[in-house]
């Protein structure tokens, strides 16, 4: 038997022992609470964290726009801009020189007498009325006025938040996640719905985004660049912004060459600093760009004229008279002002642009339907004279640079309205009246500081040629007072040349 001492020091070391595990299970209590408590808090931190992120996320209309907001934080490149080439290397005629009186030829063995294609029917265009497009209740509206229209479009107010201080990569991200967060949907749904009920092309559809753009943002140059961009790229146009110091630059990938306007190339893709708001363009040096392109944005802007606009009517009238074999011809020609306006705003882009654009204006009707019955009966030779006449001697003669302060080309349409033309101008019109009352084939000729044509005859006639792909072009120089066709301007007659193809009407 144990004694009685043995059995106290037993329960000693049993009370011992229950003591020392009773204290390690309260140990394991604890750490298994604080354990519990510190992964219930942590869950509920990835929770929040979690939610905060689906909220944001869910804020933007696509995974893309977050990502390109992420983006923007990141990559950018520094890029020196290049300087616009001039339209012209060299200076062009101050004053058209008159042709000598040419030598009475002997008749051709066998005279062509000319094809006219039959006449358009005159009608002045009807301008179609915008159909109302869907806006939310909680929409605002904003009201421009485009070459004669009034238009609304929907807008979210929360797109007006200004861009202060010096420009840099996390302010145009916080500006892009802005736009992308707000209720853009509409406008950009009114904007495409305008775009094709008043005939826009790519150039007057950036007109009408800037113009939208320059009432959300009055006088914030910065703020109406950003929106632009926004808007362009929304629609699938190559466009991509810019910045330097505290200035934001709107830049435009075209399909055409463009004179006269810096740029910068990014990827083998060349994007032009354009005057789309009506203000000089900055000068720039080194400017910073995002390192990659907006997803869905690859539309080069074609800047082609080849369909009329729908604009306000604003008519002016104006009489052109010319002298051809010592007899007196009238014409009477109707502009409409809203029309030249937005021709006024294209930049210097290339001739071909120009020479290109078949439009079917009341102004060419008209001026067509009144030369077409003097045309009646002639040979070939004579009915290009005739309009040669017609081009050289209606219109004054004035330099672009002394009529509005810079190179500024004119479609056939602006050369009826604007008091004075030169040589591009004056051919650019008399190409069309060649294929639209002759049914003849016209090609552009460019030569150092001038620009002027040349026309392939049915019939053989003496005179200075050109040879384009595989054919003899006579040589019709709208600039030339009095000259015929086959003769070319003396200092032009061994120039050096570059042909401008005229795509058939």
């Amino acid at each position: 038997m144990l004694s009685t001492q043995e059995t106290n020091k037993g329960w000693l070391h049993k009370g011992q022992y229950m003591k020392t595990t009773g204290l390690r299970l309260k140990q394991l209590f604890m750490c298994c609470l604080c354990w519990y408590c510190y992964n219930a808090v942590a869950l509920d931190e990835f929770q929040a964290w979690q939610q905060e992120t689906l909220n944001d996320f869910s804020e933007y209309k696509s995974k893309q726009d977050k990502e390109f907001a992420d983006f923007l934080k990141m990559n950018w490149v520094g890029l020196n801009t290049l300087k616009g080439k001039p339209l012209y290397e060299e200076n062009k005629i101050i004053e058209p020189p008159k042709a000598p009186p040419e030598k009475k030829k002997a008749p051709a063995e066998k005279p062509i007498i000319v094809q006219i294609p039959p006449k358009k029917v005159e009608q002045k265009k009807q301008i179609p009325i915008p159909k109302p497009v869907f806006t939310p209740i909680k929409g605002n509206m904003v009201e421009i006025h485009f070459f004669g229209n009034k238009l609304s479009f929907p807008y979210d107010k929360s797109m007006k938040k200004r861009i202060r201080g010096r420009i840099n990569k996390d302010k145009i991200s916080t500006q892009w996640s802005l736009l992308a967060k707000s209720d853009y949907e509409p406008l950009m749904k009114s904007l495409k719905t305008h775009q094709e009920q008043l005939n826009l092309n790519d150039w007057a559809y950036a007109l009408l985004v800037n113009k939208i753009a320059n009432e959300l943002y009055p006088k914030q140059k910065n703020e109406q660049a950003f929106f632009s961009w926004f808007a362009l790229i929304k629609s699938g146009y190559k466009s991509r912004i810019a910045y330097k110091d505290r200035d934001i630059i709107l830049l435009l990938a075209t399909k055409q060459q463009i004179f006269a306007a810096q740029s910068l190339k990014f990827k083998d893709t060349k994007y032009y600093a354009l005057d789309i708001s009506g203000d000089k363009p900055q000068k720039l040096a080194k400017v910073y760009t995002y390192d990659g392109d907006y997803p869905g944005s690859k539309e080069f802007f074609d800047m082609r004229l080849q369909q009329v606009i729908s604009t306000g009517q604003n008519e002016t009238k104006r009489t052109l008279d010319f002298f051809y074999s010592q007899k007196k011809y009238t014409l009477d020609t109707v502009s409409n002002k809203y029309l030249v306006d937005f021709m006024k705003t294209y930049p210097q882009v290339h001739w071909n642009t120009y020479f290109n654009s078949n439009l079917d204006t009341l102004p060419r009707q008209q001026v067509a339907n009144q030369l077409r019955p003097h045309l009646t009966g002639l040979s070939e030779e004579e009915a290009v004279n005739f309009l040669l006449r017609f081009v050289q001697t209606s219109f004054k003669y004035a330099t672009d640079e002394k009529q509005f302060g810079y190179e500024n080309p004119l479609f056939p349409e602006e050369s009826l309205y604007y008091p004075a033309s030169d040589c591009e101008d004056r051919s650019f019109l008399f190409a069309w009246l060649v294929q639209e009352l002759l049914g003849l084939d016209v090609v552009g000729l460019h030569y150092p500081g001038h620009i002027a044509t040349a026309v392939r005859l049915n019939m053989k006639v003496s005179g200075d040629t050109v040879r384009y792909k595989g054919k003899n072009y006579l040589v019709a120089d709208p600039t030339y007072t009095n000259a015929n066709i086959g003769n070319a301007m003396p200092k032009f007659k061994n120039a050096k040349v570059e042909f401008l193809e005229i795509s058939k009407i």
